[in-house]
């Protein structure tokens, strides 16, 4: 794996850390925090623009949609099953509404797909990759690639301002997905991170300064903030600008750092699907109910308070998690999580 490659697995291990710190926080840490709302800024924008980064545009639009269906739709449909049959177990033992309504509400939950729990993410990016490599077939040159991204982006905003009812398999949200890969091609096209690591260590304190401040403007301007869960786009060149500068810092962070944990990073950063897939429907619940069951969760908040409670939470969902990928890659269905072999070679740790 390049050097390049391993700078990037690192900045989407950060990006799916903030990812899951932010939903563990909102859910039982004190809700949307200063903190939470950093997060929000560029956590997902830096997985669309990492992947618009290695974008690679390649004639045959029937080769390229069955690389992306292996890609997001067999997860998809690996995690959705996973998830229906967590929700019937749960309400089987629960008891708070039929198994038969909660199996048929999941079903069309994951066939409609309007922000149906986090593999929305998974449709927004597999409609967006189609919309961004069909406007590669048909105009061409970049710079017209960039502004037909910039029109797209803007009616996907539009849409959700004025109407904020999702398309099915999230089409107003992967409107604003094909700006974002725009981005990180161009990111790539003029080598932009090999420009901006010269000074990397001020850069990334610029670009974090300019992506807080952007975010606070936009907070104190619109009275909501930015999540494309929602709808809430903010005053947009204001989310565009905080989106970009906190992404660009995350990956210029990336490129500086060695030793374990650039390697730990990296690691989460090629396993960033189970993570992104089940940690908010199935790990999250498990540790809830597990320390509820065990009154743990009074004993922890009475110590430590919310952040405590969260902090737990947190470290109990990433060992689920990790525990998930792990039985998935013993039986060798790797295949299940998008990777195109079905067994990962064994990742080595350097110092």
């Amino acid at each position: 794996m390049g050097a390049r490659l391993t700078y990037m697995d690192v900045a989407k291990g950060i990006g799916i850390l903030a990812v899951v710190i932010g939903h563990v926080v909102i859910d039982y840490g004190g809700g949307r925090t200063p903190f939470v709302l950093a997060l929000y800024t560029f956590h997902l924008p830096l997985f669309f623009i990492v992947s618009g980064y290695f974008f690679t545009y390649r004639p045959g639009f029937k080769a390229f949609l069955a690389k992306k269906c292996r890609a997001y739709l067999i997860p998809y449909a690996f995690a959705a099953a996973l998830i229906t049959v967590f929700e019937i177990m749960a309400q089987s033992v629960l008891g708070d509404r039929p198994v038969t309504e909660s199996a048929s509400y999941m079903l069309l939950g994951f066939v409609m797909q309007r922000r149906f729990t986090t593999l929305w993410f998974l449709a927004a990016l597999l409609l967006g990759e189609l919309m961004f490599w069909l406007l590669f077939r048909f105009v061409k040159s970049m710079p017209g690639i960039c502004v037909a991204s910039l029109v797209i982006g803007l009616a996907g905003v539009c849409y959700s301002e004025f109407v904020r009812v999702p398309i099915p398999w999230n089409l107003d949200a992967a409107c604003v997905v094909v700006l974002y890969l725009a981005i990180g091609a161009m990111l790539k096209r003029h080598d932009a991170i090999a420009m901006l690591e010269r000074h990397r260590w001020r850069n990334v304190c610029i670009l974090t300064a300019v992506s807080v401040v952007c975010t606070l403007i936009n907070l104190a301007m619109n009275g909501e903030p930015y999540e494309m869960f929602a709808s809430q786009y903010g005053v947009f060149p204001l989310t565009i600008v905080a989106a970009c500068a906190g992404s660009f810092a995350v990956i210029l962070l990336s490129s500086g750092l060695r030793g374990l944990i650039s390697d730990g990073l990296s690691w989460l950063g090629r396993n960033t699907m189970v993570f992104f897939m089940l940690h908010k429907s199935i790990a999250m619940p498990i540790m809830a109910k597990a320390l509820q069951a065990t009154h743990l969760d009074v004993a922890i908040t009475s110590i430590s308070g919310n952040i405590g409670l969260a902090f737990v939470i947190f470290l109990g969902v990433m060992i689920i998690c990790c525990a998930i990928r792990w039985c998935i890659f013993a039986v060798h269905l790797g295949v299940l999580l998008g990777r195109t072999n079905w067994v990962q070679k064994k990742p080595v740790f350097r110092v």
